[in-house]
């Protein structure tokens, strides 16, 4: 990772707060689980791969598809954003 990986998030340099990870667990999980830390690597290789599936799926969902297809397009969109969602959710 470059010197300014932290700078792709829109952080201001020094923004140590913000670097911090987040507590997350799973809904109605009594533990309070594992961290999510949105300027790691590997969100941002998730964040990347997502963004880059959604992409996929919005120009595939503009051509003629049967109706079973289109809905099982619209489904693998709608998971994508709830997947590209969660570093909101858990600010």
């Amino acid at each position: 990772m470059g010197k300014n990986f932290f700078n792709l998030f829109g952080l201001a340099k020094g923004d140590k707060k913000s670097e911090e990870p987040f507590v997350a667990s799973l809904p109605g999980n009594t533990n309070e689980g594992g961290t999510f830390n949105p300027y790691s690597g590997t969100w941002a290789y998730i964040k990347n791969w997502a963004e880059e599936e959604l992409d996929k799926c919005r120009k595939k969902n503009d051509i003629s598809l049967t109706m079973e297809k289109t809905a099982t397009l619209r489904g693998e969109i709608k998971v994508l954003k709830k997947i590209l969602s969660i570093q909101e959710t858990v600010k």
